[in-house]
């Protein structure tokens, strides 16, 4: 197991900096920007950015092409914005500004996660759903490695967690952003089944979008965004 685990590690980082250096050939076309909690209480954290970072992105942004996920594939010089897992601070903190700012968002629902302590119920995915900003994608049922899972077990967290989000907001949801999100962490095999259910699907990759990035529409690029690197974003 630590052999393989090794491997991984390793073609992950050439996988990596394949797609980095491509990136660095092509034309940039847009930016899918990645994040997770919007507060105050953990300002170290790799996935955090405060209340007021995350205001003052707001503000640069509103002065770019900002556009939901449903229009980047025409689009040049796009900024998409993306949210994963959606803990509670996102509905208390990031929706409201989000909405003072008229920025369009996807948020990436994990099933498992929705009523639980910490991230949004039911009920305030429904108003988020409710938005004319919000664009609502899956991230799964389990929020589980997809790495050593089996064919069968992948195609079931793409179309259950789709099955459940719909008979939630009753809308479509065409999108799926995978848990951790890097080569190694989900696998090598059967990412391109998502495209059965969804339009895109997207990784963790931190590079820009390209040409060549559309190679891989179920794997497409995200870059983290968090205290540490805001003010480079910015």
């Amino acid at each position: 197991m630590f052999v393989v685990t090794q491997i991984m590690r390793i073609l992950n980082r050439l996988l990596f900096y394949w797609h980095k250096t491509i990136a660095k050939v092509f034309k940039v076309q847009g930016k899918v920007l990645m994040l997770h909690h919007v507060g105050d209480s953990d300002k170290k954290s790799p996935y955090n950015l405060t209340v007021s970072s995350f205001e003052n992105l707001l503000v640069k942004l509103i002065s770019k092409n900002v556009v939901s996920l449903n229009e980047i594939h025409n689009k040049k010089d796009f900024i998409a914005l993306t949210f994963d897992d959606v803990p509670d601070d996102f509905y208390t903190n990031a929706f409201p500004l989000l909405k003072k700012y008229k920025v369009p968002f996807t948020i990436f629902i994990s099933c498992s996660l929705l009523d639980k302590p910490g991230y949004i119920s039911r009920e305030e995915l429904k108003a988020i759903s409710d938005c004319p900003l919000a664009t609502i994608g899956s991230h799964g049922i389990s929020h589980k490695l997809f790495r050593g899972m089996g064919r069968s077990q992948k195609n079931d967290e793409y179309l259950l967690s789709k099955q459940k989000l719909e008979a939630i907001i009753g809308k479509e949801v065409l999108y799926f952003a995978f848990p951790f999100g890097s080569y190694s962490s989900c696998g090598l095999l059967y990412k391109k089944d998502l495209l059965k259910y969804y339009n895109y699907g997207f990784s963790t990759i931190p590079v820009a979008f390209t040409f060549s990035s559309w190679r891989q529409k179920y794997f497409l690029p995200r870059i983290n965004v968090e205290e540490g690197n805001i003010s480079k974003i910015i």
